[in-house]
């Protein structure tokens, strides 16, 4: 599957737009994890755009990208053994707090404002690493994000994995262009994608190939127009082409270990029985 991540850094790199934090606000975020549509809209638009730049403390930045679900479960009262993750949750609860008392002119705070002020953190924190992440056109890596998160946020009426599976997959279907009916038909900048030449001469490579290509197209199976056709294997080793005459015969027995290999070269240029 190399070559379909070739493809998908290519993707990654033409990325020119910024991410729209106007449009996609921490409210407009919660919400489209709570519902299909609003998702979709939201996948759709973090695969076309640059992801942003929060800077999130270290230590829980470190916890957000290993996914760590032992996030809270490490906290401790014991300030010599204190996590790093935990001071650093702990001081931005401590300024929350005091804000609110600030903004409130209040002395103390009850349980209720302390539970909302705790949610809003886990909030910010999910989904300023959700707008950091690179999406990438692979639904797995976006799930496990995403997932991650809302079990994070503690979300109430938060979409459940399978309908974030199901979503992220129709935005990426969304984004496919049809494959046109002939290689040169493709444009210029997808070419400049594709980390092989447009008429495929070795078969042997088809299931990459074509990893590589649903990262761009929708297909079932690639038109014939897309193979270039192969000479026969020529009988005599000295019938070949210039590119291979180095090859053959095989006279160190030595050589016998690079056979696939030399199989390989020879598919490029030649068809035989046995394909």
């Amino acid at each position: 599957m190399q070559w379909a991540d070739h493809v998908m850094e290519k993707l990654v790199q033409s990325m020119k737009d910024p991410f729209d934090e106007e449009e996609w606000h921490y409210g407009q975020i919660t919400e489209a994890l709570k519902n299909e549509e609003l998702l979709c809209k939201f996948i759709t638009h973090k695969l076309y755009t640059i992801p942003t730049r929060h800077e999130m403390p270290k230590a829980i930045q470190l916890k957000f990208i290993y996914q760590d679900r032992s996030f809270f479960h490490t906290f401790t009262k014991n300030t010599k053994i204190m996590p790093a993750h935990q001071i650093e949750f702990e001081a931005m609860f401590d300024k929350a707090i005091q804000n609110y008392k600030g903004k409130h002119s209040i002395t103390v705070t009850n349980r209720e404002i302390r539970d909302q002020i705790n949610s809003k953190i886990r909030q910010k924190l999910a989904i300023q690493h959700i707008t950091n992440s690179r999406f990438r056109k692979n639904p797995q890596e976006i799930t496990k994000v995403l997932n991650y998160c809302i079990g994070f946020m503690k979300l109430p009426k938060g979409l459940q994995s399978e309908i974030v599976w199901k979503t992220i997959n129709k935005a990426i279907q969304t984004m496919l262009l049809p494959l046109p009916e002939k290689p040169e038909d493709i444009s210029e900048d997808v070419r400049e994608l594709l980390p092989f030449e447009n008429l495929i001469k070795n078969r042997n490579n088809l299931r990459s190939l074509l990893a590589a290509l649903r990262k761009v197209y929708t297909l079932a199976q690639l038109p014939d127009e897309y193979f270039t056709e192969l000479e026969l294997l020529p009988d005599n080793p000295w019938e070949l082409c210039e590119e291979l005459k180095g090859l053959f015969p095989i006279i160190d027995r030595k050589d016998l270990r690079k056979v696939y290999g030399y199989k390989q070269r020879l598919a490029e240029h030649y068809k035989w029985e046995e394909n």
